[in-house]
């Protein structure tokens, strides 16, 4: 057998798309610009050990063919004032409303699913069925990533030349010059990450093919870590919150050259506090739980986007 070329390994791109029926592919258009790519089968081998006279296995059987796909892509609004048109496709497979302002959805009868094309060299893999979950993560005058996971129905895998990807050309969106604030207090900090910690379990169908039909979220345990500046008890009580298990409205808002970005926390509480320092400062290491309302329609996280 002929040997061709070796396939790089940054030679990667993503296709995705919201899938019209749950866990058909309906053939994705938009890209995402992503770094860090990486999806593998995870579907079960079923080890086949009977009892017999002589050791060994016999043949092993396939369980559900299912899939992961990780992957990295930076914060960017595009004109429209709206997410880059990829990373639109994918905050909707991790359990956001479709337009601003995006909330965040409970109910499997509105969540959607994606189909995610991954080419890898001139390899292409596919998801269907797919649903992730999201971290936001950021530090001072660095850029904002959102890192996904997602699980979905593993497809066969095919040869096919990684297309021209089309880049917007905007930049992403830096942690600076942002708002943040928890309640009436606004820390000073460096790092700032959302972890939505969604639930991603496979809907078991025993009428298709492979046993599953999609993927769904059925829970999720929104959580944000900060590195906050001590200050003194006069200027912010945090022991005080954190002992009495306060609930507070929180928010982070910035923005690239195109797009405002305002992450609103209906209500928080501050979970877990420990000391320690940054360049010699003292700081506290802060872990706040995002919490649901009543009020505002039992939504815990809330994206809204704006023009600049």
């Amino acid at each position: 057998m002929a040997h061709g070329a070796p396939l790089l390994s940054r030679a990667k791109a993503i296709l995705v798309k919201v899938e019209t029926d749950k866990g058909a592919d309906p053939t994705p258009t938009a890209f995402a610009t992503v770094y860090d790519l990486v999806m593998d089968p995870t579907g079960e081998f079923i080890q086949r050990d009977p009892n017999t006279v002589s050791m060994g296995h016999d043949a092993g059987v396939r369980g559900m063919p299912t899939g992961r796909a990780t992957f990295s892509v930076e914060l960017r609004g595009i004109a429209g004032a709206t997410f880059d048109l990829g990373l639109l496709e994918l905050i909707q497979g991790c359990g956001f409303g479709a337009a601003s302002p995006h909330a965040t959805v409970s109910s499997p009868d509105t969540q959607e699913t994606v189909t995610i094309y991954a080419y890898e060299g001139g390899v292409l893999k596919i998801l269907t069925g797919a649903m992730g979950t999201y971290t936001l993560t950021g530090t001072a005058a660095n850029r904002m990533m959102m890192n996904f996971e997602f699980l979905g129905i593993w497809n066969a895998v095919t040869d096919q030349a990684v297309p021209a990807q089309t880049h917007t050309g905007v930049a992403p969106v830096l942690l600076k010059g942002a708002t943040m604030d928890i309640g009436s207090w606004n820390p000073k900090i460096n790092e700032f990450s959302l972890a939505m910690n969604n639930v991603i379990v496979p809907r078991e169908d025993v009428t298709v093919a492979g046993g599953a039909a999609y993927f769904v979220i059925t829970d999720r345990d929104p959580v944000i870590t900060i590195d906050a500046e001590q200050e003194l008890v006069t200027n912010d009580d945090g022991f005080d919150i954190w002992l009495n298990t306060t609930e507070a409205a929180a928010s982070l808002v910035v923005a690239n050259s195109a797009t405002t970005f305002t992450w609103d926390f209906v209500l928080t509480q501050l979970k877990d506090m420990s000391g320690g320092e940054r360049g010699g400062k003292m700081i506290n290491n802060i872990t706040l739980q995002c919490n649901t309302s009543v009020a505002a329609g039992n939504d815990d996280v809330i994206i809204t986007t704006a023009a600049v």
